[in-house]
Parts: structure tokens; C-alpha cells; sequence
């Protein structure tokens, strides 16, 4: 078995995912049963065989699908070049051990207004209402580079980072100002 085995036809389908958040009234009962379900499918793996970097992986991935889903729900009507969300540390690495949290920056082009605060702070409360434990950062370009100036566990993080949802040029941007 391998990951894209897992990744493809038993942790996550789109289609299907979709279908049952518009039909059930409770979103949050549909996205815990697809962590549930797959975290079931990521054990069966496991005992089966499959090796530790094929599975911390696989879980990377199945975590990606469920972010893009919410970011997508609660911050997609934001205009893309606005902000972003990044993985960051092992999580942005793709690795993602089971029991570990899920670090990420949401990378904003400027403070935000309270109409975006309040969608960030839903997005995150769901986050954790789907049993998901996130550690997270909010900061703009500006931040980041401040931020990792004066702290080396930021940078490290920053550059273990990759693009996951949202505005592709601002996090570009992000890792040209941070990158010297």
C-alpha cells in the first residue's frame, strides 16, 4: 500500500467530502468524521506495514485537504492576494507524526479589519472544534521579517514553510523579504 494509494482512494475525496457538508446540516460532524475516518484508514496502514514516511506523510496530505476545505469556507471570499496560509515546522515539511500539532502562519498583505479578524478567528475556532491542535501565527510580511530578525526559531520555521491556500505571490513575497 502505498501513500498515493492512501492519499487517492481512502483518506480523502473531494467530491464526496463536498457533497456532505452541503447536505448535512452540521459541518463540523462532516469534517470530524473525515479525520476520523481517515486517521481509521492511516492505523489500518500502519499495522499493515506501511512504512513511517509514507504515513506522516500521507497524514500531511490528508491535513492539506481539510484546511484548503475550511480556508475555503470560512475566508474564501476574501480576495486571494490578501492572504494566505502557510504551513509551517515539520507540518510544512510535509511530516506530520501522529499527535503532533499543526503549525501554521496565516500570512496577511496588511492588518486586518475586523470583518477579516472575525473570519480568522471562526476559521480557527472550527480548526479546533474538528479536533485539530493548531498552533498558529497572524502576521503580515512586515511581521515575519521583524519577527524573524529577532528570533532564529522563526526563520527556521518560516523556512521549513510552503503555500498551501490563498495568495501564491504574497507568500512568494514573504520568502524573498525573509530569504536574506
Amino acid at each position: 500500500m502505498s501513500t498515493a494509494y492512501l492519499a487517492r482512494s481512502k483518506l480523502f475525496d473531494a467530491r464526496t467530502f463536498r457533497q456532505a457538508v452541503e447536505d448535512g446540516p452540521d459541518i463540523t460532524a462532516v469534517y470530524r468524521q473525515q479525520l476520523e475516518s481517515a486517521h481509521d484508514v492511516l492505523r489500518d496502514a500502519y499495522t499493515n506495514g506501511v512504512s513511517s514516511s509514507e504515513l506522516v506523510a500521507a497524514r500531511a496530505w490528508l491535513v492539506d485537504q481539510v484546511l484548503v476545505e475550511a480556508w475555503t469556507h470560512f475566508l474564501g471570499d476574501y480576495p486571494v492576494k490578501d492572504a494566505c496560509l502557510v504551513p509551517v515546522g515539520g507540518y510544512g515539511r510535509s511530516e506530520l507524526h501522529p499527535g503532533s500539532d499543526i503549525d501554521l502562519l496565516l500570512l496577511l498583505r496588511a492588518e486586518p479589519g475586523p470583518a477579516m479578524r472575525e473570519s480568522i478567528e471562526a476559521f480557527m475556532r472550527f480548526l479546533w472544534d474538528i479536533g485539530l491542535e493548531v498552533g498558529h501565527s497572524v502576521r503580515t510580511v512586515s511581521d515575519c521579517v521583524s519577527q524573524a530578525k529577532s528570533d532564529v526559531t522563526i526563520i527556521t520555521n518560516l523556512m521549513e514553510g510552503r503555500h498551501l491556500v490563498g495568495g501564491g505571490k504574497l507568500y512568494e513575497q514573504m520568502c524573498k523579504a525573509t530569504g536574506p
